[in-house]
């Protein structure tokens, strides 16, 4: 018998070339974003680790137990084509795409064709994806979401024992995988109307290996009722009444302000063309009131179902020790938008207006400033900044010398560069013995350390990089290049003489002593560190200089004073 045309439009195949195209209005500039942050982290330990070390709980980072979706997906991926960023990202999409149509088909089979084309295109048009979609590790939440599908599908055909392998394979995914076991059985009572007894019957196997993960879990104690309960995150989180209506407002792209940096007619093409895309595929997927439908009987059981997802997958958003992200509750959002999408496929011109709507404001919200790091303006600025600071680098140093240190001043915030010791350079440069942090974060070497050598920057917002030279350069020409040359190698000196590096001190201070001589201040800074190294000709030098505008006998009291306040463990600098 032919498809009708509600059929056609709500079949796999159109699904996917939909979901395809959107994907590539919407989210194709994130193909070529840099890695970030935790992507920094992850290939790091991973290029250290056998295959069984991915499985062990040492070394957490951040103190979450994701071994499948983290250590085992870079793992592999970093094996097959190294630290390509095109690569990692192709793999996000196509997770993307495989969790969107497995949700379709999970929706179809529960309500039918048009809430199951309205559900998949409201959810696929929000804003909350783009997190997961623009930052790599975003792949924690697709590789849950993914085999979550998988245990529901398992559940809506009563292959319970078969669930439990996808629900393992989620809980090492994300812990927002918890609610599997309730979420099955919420589908025997509400859907298939089995008494409670049967239910925990016919579940009995799901809550067995709910508790074995709990009590193996090697974090999730601390994280809930320990010190790890605490956190930046969980210390600044929003009220609770203050979250339900945010993780609401996401579920319909108004979570925050709607002004696009770029103004709105830069983004009217493509977001006419993505409302235009799921909006049509919604007008031709959903049948007329007229159709017939043989599932619509099913429709209270559904969106009750549906609710109770969005509430158990929501659920999490309340637990201690994190803070609100949209993403983070985007379980729920599945179950949210089955419930919605089931009462809009029953007027088609509405279900389409309103995703239509939603894909619109998703454009722009996704192009509007914020400071939330899961926010797509904010992935794609720190992709921008730290793409330029790896390009900038290389200008500098092609390569760096083993055992090199490098440290960095006013690097903008969550970009990722300095997660750590700045795993990004060990990547970038392809050399495990590579450190990088913030200039606070310096010492001299130890005696026991690796002899290599330091390197020193100060991000610009003219020139992305300004490296801060310690060796010997034609300071006319480097004031000229760098007109806060004064300041940059100010703060250097002060920087060397605070954390007891007073050769370093002693040197940078001359530097500046010479190149401005008026500044009787250097000279009476560089002849105390030299000093107070037994450099005692060089110090008279330089408080000869000083005494010219000072005073003999200030400079000496001064000087005394200086020198005593010298860092002894500096005195004997490598």
């Amino acid at each position: 018998m032919p498809m009708t045309r509600s059929r056609t439009r709500g079949s796999v195949p159109a699904a996917v070339v939909v979901l395809a195209a959107y994907f590539g209005i919407a989210y194709h500039t994130t193909i070529s974003l840099p890695l970030l942050n935790d992507d920094y982290v992850f290939l790091d330990k991973v290029r250290q680790s056998s295959f069984a070390d991915l499985w062990k709980p040492e070394r957490l980072a951040f103190n979450w137990y994701r071994p499948f979706s983290r250590e085992v997906h870079y793992w592999v991926l970093d094996r097959l084509v190294g630290a390509n960023e095109a690569t990692f990202h192709s793999v996000n999409a196509a997770l993307w795409l495989f969790v969107m149509v497995l949700y379709f088909v999970l929706v179809r089979r529960m309500a039918g064709n048009g809430p199951a084309v309205a559900a998949t295109a409201g959810l696929a048009a929000l804003t909350l994806w783009g997190a997961p979609l623009s930052w790599v590790a975003g792949a924690q939440e697709l590789w849950m979401l993914l085999f979550s599908l998988l245990f529901l599908h398992a559940i809506v055909s009563s292959r319970v024992a078969l669930s439990v392998v996808p629900m393992v394979l989620a809980l090492l995914s994300k812990e927002t995988a918890a609610i599997l076991p309730v979420l099955a059985a919420a589908h025997f009572w509400i859907v298939r109307g089995d008494p409670p007894t049967k239910v925990l019957r016919r579940t009995s196997i799901l809550w067995i290996g709910m508790i074995v993960w709990l009590l193996a879990h090697p974090t999730l104690g601390a994280r809930m009722f320990g010190p790890l309960r605490h956190s930046v995150e969980s210390d600044t989180r929003s009220s609770p009444g203050s979250i339900a209506l945010k993780t609401l407002l996401a579920q319909m792209n108004f979570n925050g302000p709607l002004a696009p940096e770029t103004g709105w007619a830069a983004l009217l093409i493509p977001a006419t063309l993505g409302a235009a895309l799921l909006g049509t595929w919604v007008f031709l997927g959903v049948p007329a009131p007229s159709d017939p439908d043989t599932r619509r009987g099913a429709e209270r059981g559904v969106v009750m179902f549906g609710g109770a997802w969005a509430l158990l997958g929501w659920s999490i958003l309340w637990l201690p020790s994190i803070g609100w992200h949209s993403y983070y509750g985007v379980l729920g959002s599945l179950g949210c938008w089955m419930a919605v999408g089931t009462l809009l496929s029953r007027q088609r011109r509405v279900a389409a207006a309103a995703v239509m709507i939603l894909a619109f404001t998703r454009e722009v919200q996704a192009a509007t400033p914020s400071w939330d790091w899961s926010s797509p303006w904010y992935q794609t600025r720190a992709g921008a900044i730290l793409g330029s600071i790896r390009e900038r680098l290389f200008q500098f140093h092609p390569v760096l010398p083993p055992s090199s240190r490098l440290f960095f001043a006013r690097i903008p915030n969550n970009i990722g560069l300095l997660a750590g010791d700045g795993p990004a350079i060990r990547i970038w440069y392809n050399d495990p013995s590579l450190e990088a942090r913030y200039y606070s974060d310096y010492a001299p070497r130890g005696l026991e350390e690796a002899e290599g050598r330091d390197y020193f920057f100060r991000f610009d917002t003219a020139t992305v990089l300004v490296e801060v030279l310690t060796d010997e350069e034609s300071v006319p020409e480097a004031i000229h290049s760098n007109p806060a040359w004064q300041r940059d190698h100010e703060n250097l000196a002060a920087l060397f003489i605070q954390k007891g590096n007073v050769p370093g001190a002693a040197a940078e201070y001359a530097r500046l002593a010479v190149a401005f001589p008026e500044r009787a201040d250097y000279s009476l800074y560089a002849g105390a560190a030299h000093e107070a190294l037994g450099a005692k000709s060089k110090a008279e030098e330089f408080y000869a200089a000083a005494s010219r505008v000072y005073g003999r006998t200030v400079v000496r009291d001064r000087a005394a004073e200086l020198v005593r306040a010298v860092p002894r463990s500096g005195l004997e600098g490598r």
